[in-house]
C-alpha cells in the first residue's frame, strides 16, 4: 500500500510548513501506536507512507483492510484536530502488479495518483492501462522541461476590443509550444500535464517574464499603450515567492505593473476563497489589476464575488456562442452585466465570432469583447504590426 494525505500541498500552503510537519509527525505516531503483526510501515517522500502487508492474497480482503485503514486515519485525525484530514491508498499486489520491490513501489505511486485524482479518501488498485497514461505524461513532462530550457515556447497575443468604439484596449498573452517533432502545439494539449506535475509554475514564470520583456520592447518603440492579460494557474497562487518574483521583473525591465492584468478562472478562485482573497490583496498592492475568467462555467457565491478586488469579469463562451438564438442566455447575460456593473466591474464577452453576437452584446451593455470576429491570437511580430 502507498498512503498519501489528500490535498497535502494545499494544507502546506494554507496552514504553513510547521503545521504540516506536525501532521506528518502525528501520522507517524499513529502507525507506531497501531502496529499490526503483518504490516510494516516506512516513511517515503513528503506525505507518503509505504505499508507492506504480508500473508494476504485475496483482493477483497486487501480492499477491506485498505478501507478500514482509510476510515481509521480519518477518524483518528478528526478527533485530534479541527482540520479535516483524509488519506488515499494506491495498491500494488505481488506478483500480479510487479515481481520486484521497485516495480511494486512505482506501480503503487501510479495507483495513488489515480486514486487522489478521482476523489478524497479513495482506494485504487494498480491497472496496466494506468501505466500507459503515466508513461505518456512522464514523457511529456520531460519534453516540457527540455522545451523550457531550449526556448521552444513563445507567446501569442489575442486582442480585446471595446464594443463602444471598436478600438483595441488590451490583449491576452497565450503560450504556444513549437515542438521539434510535432510542430505548433496549443496550450490545452500540455497545460493539464504541467498542472499535475508542478511544471505549471515554471511555465507561468516564463509567460510573465516574456510578456514583461515584450511590453518593454513595445514601450521603447512608442507603440500604443494597453493592458496585457496573463492567465494565472491556481498552483502559481500557492507559490509564496511569486509576488516577489513579479516585483523583481517589473523593476528589472522598468515596466509599470499597472500595464498588466492577472486572469484567474472562476473555479480556481472559488476553490479556496480565503486564500484567494489574501493573494488577490497582495497582487493589488503590487499594482496589478485582476479579472475573473470563464464566468458562468462554474458556481460562484455572489457574496464572495463582492469581496474580491476585481476590475473585470469575463463571461464564458458557453453563454455566448448561441446568444443570438438563445433567449435564456440573453436574459442571463443581460442580468450578469447589470449586476457586475453595479459592483463596479467591467465586463468582457469571450469567444465572440459573429457581428450579430457583437451587436447584441453592445445592446445588452457589455463593455468589451474578445474572439475570432475581431482577431485570432497572433504571434508577437504580427501583433506588433496590428499596433502600428
Amino acid at each position: 500500500f502507498l498512503l498519501g494525505i489528500d490535498n497535502f500541498q494545499e494544507l502546506q500552503t494554507t496552514l504553513g510548513l510547521g503545521y504540516s510537519n506536525q501532521i506528518i509527525k502525528k501520522m507517524s505516531d499513529y502507525f507506531k501506536k497501531n502496529k499490526e503483526e503483518n504490516i510494516s510501515v516506512y516513511r517515503m517522500d513528503s506525505d507518503k507512507f509505504l505499508l507492506i502487508v504480508e500473508k494476504i492474497e485475496d483482493e477483497e480482503e486487501v480492499r477491506k483492510i485498505a478501507r478500514e485503514m482509510v476510515a481509521n486515519i480519518g477518524n483518528f485525525y478528526k478527533s485530534d484536530s479541527a482540520v479535516r484530514l483524509t488519506a488515499s491508498l494506491g495498491i500494488a499486489m505481488f506478483p500480479i502488479h510487479g515481481e520486484n520491490a521497485t516495480k511494486l513501489i512505482n506501480h503503487s505511486y501510479i495507483a495513488l495518483d489515480h486514486a487522489q485524482k478521482e476523489s478524497e479518501a479513495n482506494i485504487e488498485f494498480f491497472a496496466t492501462e494506468y501505466q500507459a497514461v503515466h508513461k505518456d505524461e512522464v514523457k511529456m513532462n520531460e519534453e516540457i522541461r527540455k522545451g523550457l530550457k531550449n526556448n521552444e515556447f513563445f507567446l501569442y497575443y489575442q486582442p480585446m476590443f471595446s464594443l463602444k468604439n471598436e478600438e483595441m484596449v488590451g490583449a491576452e498573452a497565450l503560450i504556444r509550444w513549437n515542438h521539434p517533432e510535432h510542430g505548433l502545439i496549443s496550450a490545452d494539449k500540455f497545460l493539464d500535464v504541467a498542472e499535475r506535475t508542478g511544471l505549471i509554475v515554471d511555465i507561468g514564470e516564463y509567460v510573465f517574464r516574456e510578456a514583461i520583456k515584450q511590453r518593454k520592447q513595445w514601450d521603447s518603440l512608442g507603440l500604443q499603450k494597453f493592458q496585457i492579460t496573463v492567465n494565472l494557474s491556481l498552483k502559481e497562487l500557492q507559490v509564496s515567492t511569486l509576488i516577489q518574483k513579479l516585483s523583481n521583473l517589473f523593476e528589472h525591465y522598468s515596466v509599470d505593473p499597472k500595464d498588466f492584468n492577472l486572469d484567474i478562472t472562476e473555479n480556481s478562485a472559488m476553490a479556496n476563497i480565503e486564500q484567494t482573497l489574501m493573494d488577490f490583496k497582495l497582487f493589488k498592492e503590487l499594482g496589478l489589476s485582476l479579472s475573473l475568467d470563464h464566468f458562468g462555467a462554474g458556481y460562484s457565491s455572489l457574496k464572495h464575488l463582492q469581496a474580491l478586488p476585481l476590475s473585470m469579469i469575463k463571461i464564458d463562451r458557453s453563454l455566448i456562442f448561441d446568444l443570438y438564438f438563445n433567449l435564456d442566455h440573453q436574459i442571463a447575460v443581460k442580468s450578469m452585466i447589470a449586476f457586475f456593473h453595479g459592483l463596479g466591474f467591467e465586463v468582457v464577452a469571450e469567444g465572440v465570432e459573429t457581428s450579430k453576437e457583437s451587436s447584441l452584446l453592445f445592446n445588452l451593455g457589455c463593455d468589451y469583447a474578445q474572439g475570432y470576429l475581431f482577431s485570432r491570437p497572433l504571434p508577437a511580430i504580427e501583433f506588433q504590426e496590428l499596433l502600428k
